[in-house]
């Protein structure tokens, strides 16, 4: 196997890592994402409120539940935070952990896309030299392949934290988190799906993007004619 070869391997495995990875910290970062969450959780207050139910006295106002969720957004978001500081309310020791545990591929999904981004970009670097662009579109397809291994996965597990994100997908079951304290009032229960769609569409954007960049760079380097 000569060096280009390996330099080919190389940067088709760091596309695909870098697409998936991203897609995962764009999908928490996305303020957009979290807005429409909000506002789901404000239509269900009001739809209650119209239909009289009495499960209106556990909901937040309009102002406690947009603090709560930008709280709750911000501190997720944040890679080295641990806690929860939201005012007047305190998480549960369980929860916060929960919490922590999914922050972890959150974190985990950061240094993959750091890495893939370093060698992807020394690969290329040397694949420059002889104009070997097709890892961009093989990448692209390994990030779809290894996302329907994914999806296989989650569909056939039957436990772990694997499971408990099913739950929230498919069956709006938020049972992985402790009863007791603010978090479960604030989560709608369409909010895993909305997290889930949005991912798989950031993958599909993604490998969209690598296929454009190398149909760009052909098209350059293609002699103008006159």
């Amino acid at each position: 196997m000569n060096r280009y070869t390996k330099n080919q391997i190389v940067a088709t495995f760091a596309v695909a890592f870098f697409i998936l990875s991203v897609s995962l910290c764009v999908t928490v970062r996305d303020k957009r994402l979290y807005i429409k969450c909000y506002n789901t959780y404000i239509e269900s207050v009001e739809k209650e409120q119209i239909n009289g139910s009495d499960n209106t006295g556990d909901k937040f106002s309009l102002v406690e539940a947009e603090l709560y969720h930008n709280n709750l957004r911000d501190d997720f978001k944040s890679l080295f935070k641990n806690k929860y500081d939201l005012i007047n309310y305190e998480l549960l020791r369980s929860n916060t952990e929960k919490l922590n545990h999914l922050k972890t591929y959150y974190r985990i999904a950061w240094i993959v896309a750091l890495v893939s981004l370093i060698t992807g970009s020394y690969a290329f670097y040397n694949l420059s030299k002889r104009r070997l662009y097709m890892p961009f579109l093989y990448g692209g397809i390994l990030a779809a392949f290894l996302s329907s291994i994914n999806a296989i996965r989650f569909f056939i597990c039957r436990g772990g934290t694997l499971f408990a994100l099913k739950n929230m997908i498919l069956h709006r079951d938020y049972s992985y988190f402790d009863e007791g304290d603010v978090l479960l009032k604030l989560i709608p229960p369409e909010y895993a799906m909305y997290m889930a769609r949005y991912y798989l569409f950031q993958v599909f954007l993604w490998i969209i993007i690598m296929v454009l960049v190398r149909r760009i760079i052909v098209n350059m380097g293609k002699p103008h004619k006159f």
